[in-house]
């Protein structure tokens, strides 16, 4: 630690009960005092992991199923697939993006796995994860930034009504460099998390494009309980 002794030589002259009482009264810290705690919205149990029996069907015909644990690039991962045949691979101690698989049998993988939104989300402010697709050549940035916009909401989907529902804006970018330019893809969403449920409503759109998709929760099976 370091330390200012404003006083030291002139008490030097002086009794020792003068000295002791001027360094101790005139020494000041240079350290700056840690920032106070971010406030945080407790959101444990509304991101849920695909697991046994996880299956959820959604109005635009897509789906998204659990069908097994496996390990991708070291990491244990739940293995969810969609209607497609697009295999997404989440971590299964905190839910990270590990990798995804596409139909033509391409591994997409995130060097680190890009973080999970965090179960103790910001009250305001941004919360921001950071990583990179990996191809045969380089590794491609991307970034995911997540703001919380409102909670306690009652949404009406399909699947049934929920409560205490949040709502949470994201942006996805993509950065590459195309001759020498840097050029920023951003995939846009609002989501709708219900507790116990995972995300119920989704609209995307992206960055500067007049059309967007809506997707919500319309059947299935998630933690035990059936829907609708």
């Amino acid at each position: 630690m370091t330390r200012s002794f404003c006083g030291l030589r002139f008490c030097l002259r002086a009794a020792g009960v003068c000295l002791a009482f001027a360094v101790l009264a005139c020494s000041q810290s240079t350290e700056p005092e840690p920032p106070p705690p971010v406030p945080t919205v407790n959101l444990t149990g509304y991101f849920v992991l695909p697991t046994s029996g996880f299956v959820k069907l959604f109005i635009d015909g897509s789906s998204r199923n659990w069908i097994q644990d496996t390990v991708v690039n070291g990491v244990l991962s739940s293995d969810a697939v969609n209607q497609a045949g697009t295999h997404e691979y989440l971590a299964t101690s905190n839910r990270a993006w590990v990798a995804t698989l596409d139909t033509s049998g391409f591994l997409f993988l995130l060097s680190p796995p890009l973080a999970a939104l965090p179960e103790l989300m910001p009250a305001s402010g941004n919360h921001v994860a950071s990583s990179g697709f990996v191809t045969q050549t380089e590794t491609v940035p991307v970034r995911r930034i997540s703001r919380l916009v409102d909670t306690g909401l009652s949404v009406v989907v399909p699947a049934g009504t929920f409560d205490s529902v949040v709502l949470i804006r994201q942006e996805f970018w993509t950065i590459r460099n195309i001759l020498g330019a840097t050029d920023t893809l951003v995939d846009s969403a609002y989501r709708w998390y219900a507790p116990g449920v995972d995300e119920i409503r989704r609209i995307e759109w992206i960055h500067d494009t007049p059309d967007s998709t809506l997707k919500e929760f319309q059947a299935g099976s998630v933690g035990g309980n059936i829907y609708p």
